[in-house]
C-alpha cells in the first residue's frame, strides 16, 4: 500500500489544514480516496499520492521515490519541487520558492475580486489554460474543486 512520509502524514491527518493564507490546502485523510479516485488509471499518478490541492486545482503529490511533486493540472505540466518531505514546510514559506511554483499574485486578487471560497471549490480558470485559455483574473470562476480536478484530469 501506497504510504505518505511522517511529516506529510502530521499534516493529512490534522482537519483543515492550510498553507499560504489559504493557497494551498491539504487534503485531509478522509478525503485522499476521492482524490486517488479521480486520478486513477492516469499514468502518472501510479507512484503518487495527493495530498494537497492549490486554489486553482492543482495537486501536489508525494511520489514513493521520494520527491515531492507539483501537477499544474491547470497548465498540463509537472515538475518536482523538492526531493525528501524534512523541508517542505520551510520551503513553503520561501519568497522565491512560492514565485517559483506558485501563482500568489493571481490568488490575492481573485480573492479581492471573487471573494474566499471554501475548501470543496477552486478556483477555475474556463476556457482551461491547458486548452488554449488564458490564466489571467477575467477567466476565473468559482467551481467546485472535484468535479474541476476530474475535468483538469481528462485533459493532463
Amino acid at each position: 500500500m501506497k504510504k505518505l512520509p511522517t511529516n506529510i502524514q502530521k499534516l493529512v491527518s490534522a482537519n483543515s489544514v492550510e498553507l499560504l493564507n489559504g493557497y494551498i490546502r491539504i487534503i485531509n485523510s478522509k478525503s485522499i480516496n476521492q482524490f486517488l479516485e479521480i486520478l486513477k488509471g492516469k499514468d502518472f499518478w501510479e507512484s503518487d499520492i495527493p495530498f494537497a490541492t492549490t486554489v486553482f486545482g492543482d495537486v501536489v503529490a508525494w511520489n514513493l521515490d521520494g520527491y515531492i511533486q507539483l501537477y499544474k493540472m491547470t497548465d498540463g505540466i509537472s515538475e518536482i519541487v523538492m526531493c525528501g518531505d524534512e523541508f517542505f514546510a520551510q520551503n513553503i514559506e520561501d519568497s522565491t520558492f512560492q514565485n517559483t511554483y506558485f501563482d500568489l499574485d493571481l490568488f490575492y486578487n481573485a480573492e479581492k475580486k471573487y471573494g474566499k471560497i471554501s475548501p470543496d471549490q477552486c478556483y477555475a480558470f474556463l476556457p482551461i489554460p491547458a486548452l488554449g485559455g488564458k490564466k489571467e483574473l477575467n477567466s476565473i470562476e468559482i467551481q467546485p474543486l472535484l468535479p474541476y480536478l476530474t475535468l483538469l484530469s481528462d485533459t493532463f
